[in-house]
């Protein structure tokens, strides 16, 4: 089975990021602009980066949902925050959370405990415990 096919280059666009070529994505039709996503841009762009370009791509990230519905103006400020090098970069992969640990602090927080009473109480709740809380809040169906 063949993977998806793209118009776009993701090297290539982060290449004329990296150079702050403003003017590149002009030269984009219609889909190929449309494919362009800025958050999956600057999750590329954000490896492989000095002190001073991680401040500044910062920036970018404190704006990258405030301007989501300003494409042309996320690219801009990607281009401007950029390194204005090339520099290789790689995908930085979404920390993949421990479920159970997510549950436990729904539960912290359902009763209020702090840390420290939230460690004493985990020792006696069952798993059956911590359903029951996450069915009642809604969050899971009843089995």
């Amino acid at each position: 089975m063949a993977g998806k096919s793209y118009n776009n280059d993701i090297f290539k666009v982060i290449s004329e990021l990296d150079k702050k070529n403003y003017n590149f994505f002009n030269s984009y039709n219609e889909v190929q602009y449309k494919e362009l996503q800025p958050y999956t841009l600057l999750r590329w762009i954000s490896s492989n980066i000095n002190e001073e370009e991680l401040i500044k791509l910062n920036k970018s990230n404190e704006k990258i949902f405030e301007l989501s519905e300003h494409k042309n103006l996320m690219l801009n400020h990607l281009c401007s925050n950029s390194c204005g090098h090339w520099t290789k970069h790689c995908w930085i992969q979404i920390p993949k959370g421990n479920k159970v640990n997510k549950d436990i602090e729904v539960v912290k927080k359902f009763y209020g405990y702090n840390d420290d009473e939230m460690k004493i109480k985990e020792q006696s709740l069952s798993k059956e415990d911590i359903n029951n809380v996450l069915q009642y809040l809604g969050l899971k169906d009843k089995s």
